[in-house]
């Protein structure tokens, strides 16, 4: 089985509101008021001199338009947003759907089941950019700026009901999607044995026998090391495989030889 993904970017056509009205979730909303914006985005501008750091502290809206194709029915649909200073929730067509504390770090939400498939749906997320103890990096000393508002990409993962997790999704201590380690590396014969561990879920009602192929090639683009281990997903649960492999003329990255791999 091979399985194929698709990432969208919404990015564009969002309406902003300083201001956080829980009706904005709605479809009957009218946010004509709102203030037209592109990804990414900050909630307040600033001037370049003196200000004070409270004008940016706000419980801040944003609305987009999701026009959700009858063909994505039946398919895996993952929404991710990367970047939100510094508390989020997220409701779809007047239902939350996500939440997430932290303004520095990516989170996803399976809005499979509540998309509206063949129509058009309404995004919104909450923003809240206020310093907050219980809030990274808040709680300590911190010698620089905040801000706030949704200042990277959103953008959605359509895949198949057998599909490689995303790893914020899946919220797993080391794991979820694909995970990478060094495992040694032979200063003399520069052979290095790497490891790859990936989680695959099966949404289906059906076991799923698959085979999971990693391959890695040096910065060249030669020299491949492969290995495709099968995995068999009960129904309606995820898997596990490891992946060994071994590269021979390793090329360990420096600053004077910045040379990158690819997995």
């Amino acid at each position: 089985m091979r399985m194929m993904s698709e990432r969208i970017y919404l990015n564009n056509d969002w309406k902003f509101a300083e201001q956080f009205e829980a009706s904005m979730t709605e479809a009957a909303y009218d946010d004509s008021t709102m203030q037209n914006v592109r990804l990414p985005h900050t909630c307040k501008e600033t001037p370049l001199h003196y200000f004070d750091e409270h004008c940016y502290q706000m419980i801040s809206g944003y609305r987009r338009v999701i026009e959700a194709e009858k063909a994505w029915e039946g398919k895996k649909i993952l929404l991710t947003i990367d970047g939100a200073a510094h508390d989020s929730e997220v409701f779809l067509n007047g239902e939350k759907v996500g939440e997430h504390h932290c303004g520095y770090t990516a989170f996803t939400m399976d809005i499979s089941g509540a998309l509206r498939y063949g129509e058009k749906n309404i995004l919104a997320v909450k923003v809240d950019s206020r310093e907050d103890l219980n809030i990274p990096p808040f709680g300590y000393v911190i010698d620089y700026m905040t801000y706030g508002g949704i200042y990277r990409d959103v953008y959605l993962i359509s895949t198949g009901p057998v599909y490689i997790t995303d790893p914020n999704e899946a919220n797993t201590v080391a794991g979820g999607g694909v995970f990478f380690r060094t495992e040694s590396l032979d200063p003399f014969t520069r052979k290095g044995k790497v490891g790859v561990k990936v989680q695959v879920a099966n949404q289906t009602d059906k076991e799923q026998k698959v085979r999971v192929q990693a391959v890695m090639t040096d910065p060249k683009g030669v020299d491949p090391a492969g290995e495709t281990v099968p995995l068999v997903i009960p129904p309606r649960s995820t898997g596990e495989v490891d992946i060994p492999l071994v590269l021979s003329n390793v090329k360990p990255w420096s600053p004077d030889n910045p040379d990158l791999y690819t997995l």
